[in-house]
């Protein structure tokens, strides 16, 4: 996979005033990147997800059992 399409790892402070803005392009950003390999590889996007958080976000996921249910937990916290 292209260096350039990974996201970052996702490393956001709640208490950010720009939280929820880091967490939307993030998201976004995760989502394109997903797409882009979802023809080739049919990922598991938990999985995939919980490969590009930081540990005190991963820590907040650990027990999602679907990339929606980790996904909801994200969004809220961080809108």
């Amino acid at each position: 996979m292209d260096k350039f399409l990974r996201p970052r790892t996702l490393d956001i402070d709640p208490e950010s005033p720009t939280a929820a803005d880091e967490w939307e392009m993030w998201l976004s950003n995760f989502k394109e990147f997903f797409k882009a390999i979802d023809a080739a590889l049919s990922p598991d996007r938990l999985v995939l997800l919980k490969a590009h958080v930081s540990c005190s976000i991963y820590k907040l996921i650990k027990d999602a059992k679907t990339f929606e249910s980790a996904e909801g937990i994200l969004k809220a916290r961080f809108l």
